[in-house]
């Protein structure tokens, strides 16, 4: 009698999305409409495209000040058609790049110091004074003129500054009680306070407040001002401490917010603090919470939702990958 053996193998696919790429300090990380991922290596002064799979596409820029150098990238804006513009800090400038990472422009900005970046369309996009991680301080009476945002037309010319600046004696926590990411659907973009559970949403001239639960009730920030000394002189050295919250914030098609929200107080010993991706209705109201933790300065949904890319912070920064 012959018998026949069957054997039946199951093959599970493990996410095809692999970055092989060093991504030294990562500070920031967007998509664009060709699906492309972007992120800013600032410890390298360039800037990386991946594919969708995590493969390299192309990869531009280096330390300097000439057209196609950066000195202490801090953000990148995308276009709809797949320009990008880099937000390039330490050289006060926006530099324009073509889809493939050509050189096309370049705008100097010396009203304001520059940190984020937010395209709002073809037309125009709002820069703040901080990414969260550099920063400049401006002194004098025109402190109490700042504003949190400045919006720019596509030839980044300014047209208006606006939105309430929370102002501190101390310059470093005036910082930090103003930053916070951002996204934008349409004309229209969300605020989301790094200290705070605080969002605001910015749509046709007015504005909206709400805010999203938290695991636990930061502390008031404080200011501490330490002195050293050696050799006859003295040092001092101002600090601040203030529990972090919201450390990413990106914008579902639906209009859910996904948030990187940390789960207890921030030490500053320990850096970054650990967060986890949870998912908001359009209120505020938890929809989901993902499973694991992660050290980040950002998130990026893909055009399609089925995924966001979460940028890590470890010895060499990584991307990581999930399905939503």
């Amino acid at each position: 009698m012959n018998h026949l053996l069957s054997v039946l193998f199951f093959f599970f696919p493990s996410d095809p999305f692999v970055v092989e790429e060093v991504i030294y300090m990562p500070v920031t990380v967007k998509v664009t409409e060709q699906n492309r991922i972007v992120v800013i290596d600032q410890a390298e002064s360039a800037v990386l495209c991946f594919l969708p799979n995590g493969k390299l596409a192309f990869k531009f820029g280096r330390s300097g000040q000439g057209p196609g150098e950066f000195g202490n990238p801090t953000d990148v804006g995308v276009f709809p058609d797949g320009r990008l513009m880099v937000v390039d800090g330490a050289n006060r400038r926006l530099q324009w790049f073509s889809p493939s990472g050509k050189y096309e422009k370049m705008v100097k900005i010396q009203d304001h110091a520059l940190g984020q970046v937010l395209v709002l369309g073809e037309e125009r996009f709002i820069l703040t004074e901080s990414n969260g991680w550099s920063f400049s301080i401006t002194m004098g009476e025109e402190e109490r003129e700042r504003k949190r945002f400045h919006l720019y037309d596509g030839e980044g010319r300014h047209l208006k500054s606006f939105g309430e600046f929370v102002h501190h004696k101390n310059p470093l926590l005036a910082v930090r009680l103003n930053q916070g990411p951002l996204a934008s659907r349409g004309a229209s973009f969300l605020f989301a306070s790094s200290c705070s559970n605080e969002l605001i949403w910015y749509e046709n001239g007015g504005e909206r407040k709400f805010k999203y639960p938290l695991p636990f009730i930061p502390d008031e920030p404080v200011e501490k001002l330490k002195r050293s000394g050696q050799g006859g002189e003295e040092v001092f050295a101002m600090a601040v401490k203030a529990d972090f919250v919201c450390l990413g914030m990106d914008l579902m098609s639906n209009g859910d917010i996904l948030i990187l929200r940390t789960r207890d107080h921030t030490s500053p010993e320990e850096g970054l603090p650990p967060t986890n991706l949870i998912r908001l209705s359009p209120k505020g109201e938890v929809r989901k919470k993902y499973e694991g933790e992660f050290q980040s300065k950002g998130i990026a949904v893909s055009n399609d939702d089925r995924f966001v890319y979460i940028l890590l912070e470890e010895e060499h920064g990584g991307l990581r990958r999930i399905t939503l």
